[in-house]
């Protein structure tokens, strides 16, 4: 199945690290960049927050992510977002280690954020 985005230039969506794991998610939101329906973005903070996370429940799989990580990056160069880190302590979120991702979002112009967060943390204090 060839899918197809009609616009010429995909809008940005920033990619948090529980959305790079598992597999499958992480699978099915890059081939959908691959195929145009959005600009896939991330950081250096997210991607170590990812490799963390997993190596945390199966450090057997060092190996195999840091291969990952360099497929994501030879296939998505233009996907690593950089220079967002003076936003950071501008915003008030109910996690302050959310804040990374929320700046890097406003940094690139995201159009959305793609995380998972448990229904506590819904509520954004935003004074930008």
């Amino acid at each position: 199945m060839t899918m197809k985005n009609h616009s010429s230039d995909p809008s940005p969506a920033l990619l948090d690290a529980n959305f790079l794991y598992p597999y499958r998610k992480r699978d099915i939101l890059l081939r959908f960049s691959e195929a145009r329906i959005f600009f896939a973005r991330w950081t250096e903070q997210i991607l170590s927050e990812w490799t963390r996370n997993i190596l945390f429940a199966m450090p057997q799989v060092e190996e195999s992510l840091l291969s990952q990580q360099r497929a994501m990056a030879t296939h998505f160069p233009d996907a690593l977002v950089a220079g967002y880190e003076p936003l950071v302590n501008e915003l008030d979120l109910p996690d302050p280690d959310d804040r990374h991702v929320l700046a890097a979002a406003i940094h690139c112009g995201a159009q959305q954020l793609v995380s998972v967060r448990p229904k506590t943390s819904n509520i954004l204090k935003l004074q930008v």
